[in-house]
């Protein structure tokens, strides 16, 4: 009773979130991880989720989504990745609204990202040049239908049956990778889900870090949060 009551305190003074509603209230799995890496408390997670929905800090309901089968995983690592950003409030008021631009391997889920004001052609190549660097080129990218990736070709370029690139499709082209325009929500689930993920677990984290700029945050991104985000969600290759 004192441990679950010590544990109860910690998480109303530390994980609760400072407005109300379930998205900004850390849920048990979340709070149980940094119940030990913050305050050395090992508490399984069964336990935790029965403490909490006692004591009204938690919901025991979960929101029932629509159903989509999802497309296997490409075999090899760097076969396939998925290059989307995402607008959200990450610094719940505390700074601008940013856009996360990330790259999802789809063999894996091995996840890189970065801040940037805007999804621009800058900021997808940065993202992309920081994947190179540390993973090596791509065989495909699969992306959105936003001009930063594709355009209509012009009346010149049809006539002359050259392909019509953006400044970015020109840059992966020089690199030989193949550029896929998703034509679907659905097409770019792996991606979708990775930024509900961040939307939960890495707003929670930049709060506790008390960040509320691009530069931080991005140092954050590739000194932690991305290193133990790829630790908990990133899958093995099946050799089977």
């Amino acid at each position: 009773v004192a441990e679950e009551a010590g544990v109860l305190a910690l998480i109303r003074q530390h994980y609760t979130g400072p407005r109300e509603g379930c998205g900004a209230r850390f849920g048990p799995t979340l709070a149980a991880e940094h119940l030990w890496t913050d305050h050395g408390h090992v508490v399984p997670v069964p336990t935790l989720r029965r403490w909490m929905v006692r004591a009204g800090l938690w919901d025991r309901m979960r929101r029932a989504g629509p159903v989509h089968v999802r497309r296997p995983r490409r075999a090899a690592f760097g076969e396939l990745l998925q290059l989307d950003g995402s607008f959200h409030d990450w610094f719940e008021g505390r700074g601008p609204r940013p856009c996360l631009v990330a790259l999802i391997d789809d063999a894996t889920g091995e996840t890189l990202g970065r801040f940037a004001l805007e999804e621009t052609t800058w900021a997808a190549a940065g993202v992309l040049e920081a994947w190179i660097r540390k993973y090596g080129v791509p065989r495909a990218l699969y992306t959105d239908a936003k001009t930063v990736y594709v355009r209509e070709a012009t009346s010149l370029e049809l006539a002359a049956g050259y392909p019509a690139r953006t400044q970015f499709g020109q840059m992966c082209a020089r690199l030989g990778i193949e550029l896929i325009t998703a034509r679907s929500p659905q097409a770019k689930g792996r991606i979708e889900r990775n930024h509900g993920t961040n939307q939960d677990r890495l707003v929670k984290k930049l709060r506790l870090q008390g960040i509320a700029t691009i530069a931080a945050a991005n140092e954050f991104l590739q000194t932690s949060y991305l290193a133990s985000h790829n630790a908990r969600f990133a899958q093995p290759i099946d050799a089977g």
